[in-house]
């Protein structure tokens, strides 16, 4: 690997230490907040991270990659900075904490978006399995470093509330130093004239589907995983210092379907993963929503959620694999194809920030496994709605909102 590449690997990495990660929900929930206020301040940081996904293709075309991504990881680091102001004891602030999820996700979006057209850059867009390669070559590092940064963020919340966010402010701050010494080409000259619309995308009801499915299935199951299981943890009274590492257990099952070389799977292969998928992501949520009537039939508490987050983060880790080895795009230009896989984030997007927004009230009035049932009984009737507007026959299925963003 040239030097540039090393050092793109090398932000990659530091850029994943999300030290603040898995103590955010508790840090808003030591400041005595209602889950829903709290349910409001996550899901915004989701629905800002949405809403600017188009923020770093028009900053690409106008400076350099690196400087787009750097740009990004600044507004990161501005928002842990706001988060840290936010939660001063004596000045507890919700507006500047709203303002400073909202900015932390406008940043993560850029960074995100702007990161991989920077590797693509580098790796020689012109050789694809040499894209593929970088990627898979720091996949396996990017999971271990979220990993490990999430254990000992735990550790520095047991120390200091505000010891993770700091960590994190460095660990932005570090990236953009490594990010601006990337020699990468400036964007090309683009012409003066207005850019034609591209025509509207009509997918087919397979294509409909594997997009609606992929957004469907990931939402129902990060929002649990960000709003309802660590306040299910944080019930059952985990010391904070063993937060991280419970938490973990998400990643570490992503991180175990990584491994299993399941992203090389056929379409074949993907029907029967695709059955599995759906019921250890069904399982996942039911150890939880059950947990009361599986304690007492012996499994506590604290175990069925274990066994709960280990399935639901390699349920999670299975969707992205199985939906692209489904989803078969290939009659789709490749400029449009980049615009359906956007669509498909902005989709997840919106879904997740609306069952955080609508699990908060349900968990505050009546209980957090009426909650988790919300999410059993949204992903059955959500899967359901999927496959009846699957086998429904339509002449030609409506255009997918693909929006490609215009100068």
């Amino acid at each position: 690997m040239g030097r540039d590449v090393l050092l793109f690997v090398a932000y990659r990495v530091v850029s994943r230490l999300y030290f603040h990660l898995p103590i955010l929900f508790l840090l808003f929930w030591s400041l005595q907040l209602r889950f829903p206020v709290v349910m409001v301040l996550v899901a915004s940081y989701s629905a800002a991270s949405t809403f600017t996904s188009d923020l770093a293709p028009r900053l690409s075309r106008r400076f350099r990659g690196s400087r787009v991504v750097a740009a990004g990881e600044l507004l990161k680091s501005v928002g842990l900075a706001g988060l840290i102001v936010g939660t001063l004891p004596g000045a507890v602030s919700f507006e500047l904490l709203l303002l400073s999820q909202v900015v932390g996700g406008a940043g993560f979006a850029i960074s995100l978006s702007a990161d991989n057209a920077l590797l693509r850059s580098l790796s020689n867009s012109a050789d694809p399995k040499a894209f593929a390669a970088l990627q898979a070559r720091t996949q396996s590092a990017m999971f271990v470093a979220t990993l490990v940064a999430g254990s000992l963020g735990s550790v520095l919340f047991d120390h200091e509330a505000h010891y993770p966010l700091y960590a994190g402010i460095a660990a932005s701050l570090a990236s953009i130093v490594l990010v601006l010494t990337i020699s990468d080409a400036p964007p090309p000259a683009t012409a003066s004239s207005a850019p034609t619309a591209p025509a509207p995308l009509r997918l087919d009801a397979d294509q409909l589907y594997w997009v609606r499915f992929y957004a469907v299935t990931r939402a129902f199951a990060m929002a649990p995983f960000l709003g309802l299981i660590p306040l299910y943890f944080t019930l059952q009274q985990v010391d904070p210092y063993l937060f991280g590492a419970v938490l973990g257990l998400f990643t570490l099952g992503g991180f175990g379907v990584a491994l299993s070389g399941l992203n090389k799977i056929d379409a074949e292969q993907a029907r029967t993963a695709y059955s599995v998928l759906l019921a250890g992501l069904l399982a996942s949520l039911l150890c939880f929503a059950l947990s009361v009537r599986l304690d007492g039939l012996g499994l506590s508490y604290f175990a069925s959620g274990l066994i709960g987050i280990a399935l639901l983060g390699v349920s999670a880790g299975a969707i992205r694999p199985v939906v692209m080895a489904r989803l078969d795009l290939s009659s789709v230009p490749p400029p449009q194809r980049v615009a359906v896989f956007a669509a498909m984030e902005r989709l997840f997007g919106y879904l997740c920030a609306g069952l955080l927004l609508v699990a908060g009230p349900l968990v505050e009035q009546v209980s957090l496994e009426a909650g988790f049932g919300f999410i059993v009984a949204g992903l059955l009737g959500a899967v359901a709605v999927l496959e009846t507007l699957r086998a429904r026959p339509t002449p030609s299925a409506p255009p997918v909102p693909v929006h490609q963003p215009q100068e």
